[in-house]
């Protein structure tokens, strides 16, 4: 499918689908495998987004276009998406597709879109929500994304309008269900990790902080590279064993938080 994007734009495109065999790695937690209660696990399961493949038919609704980044201009800070997907047939709602759709030129565009005529064999990605919903033509999804690039953190909401009963003509649509999901959630903490999320605990920087710390300190607008490099393995000996394990180390930084 073609978008009328800029060359070198790529557009994030999401849809609404009835995709049941994507859904089940949710609800196989409640299924007792072997025997065992997992019913814990689904909450965590809910919260994942899965590789999949979409065939047209199980899309609910047209996609919508999320946002249209450029390439050349990584995102770094906190964004918030939102898109409204019409419902143009009735189904089960099992959660959100997301694909790409690249302009590579006026006359070529790359797309892994189920709706694409020459879809790449890229797979696209499935945002469950926590229990199925029966949606109709007429209803309206809509669909908030929080993404922070930098930490590989996603939040997606999912909200499901209804038309409104005839009565009620100052309100074209009443929200049906609503569904809040992130991959802060799906992760695996152990107990030392949740307990640095409690709002008494009081943080003390590791030695990689110590270090981070410095390399920030140094990006002030007037030292080389170089410098920082040299400066951070004498400032952290104990981290560093050698000049080329802290040259490592302030790359990753400087690339990610500097510009």
């Amino acid at each position: 499918a073609r978008h009328p994007v800029g060359a070198g734009e790529v557009d994030l495109l999401v849809a609404p689908v009835e995709h049941r065999q994507a859904w089940d790695h949710v609800e196989f937690w409640n299924t007792s495998p072997a025997g065992f209660d997992f019913s814990p696990v689904r909450a965590r399961a809910a919260n994942v987004g899965y590789p999949a493949k979409f065939r047209p038919e199980q899309l609910l609704g047209s996609p919508a276009t999320l946002a249209s980044l450029d390439p050349s201009r990584a995102p770094t800070t906190w964004l918030r998406l939102e898109a409204w997907c019409p419902v143009r047939k009735a189904g089960t709602l099992h959660g959100v597709g997301g694909w790409f759709s690249a302009q590579l030129s006026p006359n070529v565009t790359l797309s892994n879109s189920p709706l694409a005529e020459a879809p790449i064999n890229r797979r696209a990605v499935f945002f469950p929500i926590g229990d199925p919903v029966a949606v109709s033509e007429g209803d309206r999804v809509q669909i908030t994304m929080s993404i922070v690039p930098a930490e590989t953190l996603m939040t997606w909401k999912v909200d499901v309008w209804e038309p409104t009963a005839q009565e009620q003509p100052q309100e074209e649509h009443q929200r049906k269900a609503s569904f809040t999901h992130s991959t802060f959630q799906g992760m695996l903490l152990c107990k030392e990790d949740l307990q640095r999320t409690q709002p008494d605990f009081t943080p003390v920087l590791s030695l990689a902080g110590e270090a981070r710390r410095s390399i920030l300190e140094l990006c002030d607008g007037k030292t080389p590279l170089a410098e920082i490099e040299k400066e951070v393995h004498r400032r952290h000996p104990a981290l560093f064993r050698s000049p080329a394990e802290a040259a490592q180390f302030v790359a990753e930084v400087v690339t990610r938080y500097t510009r």
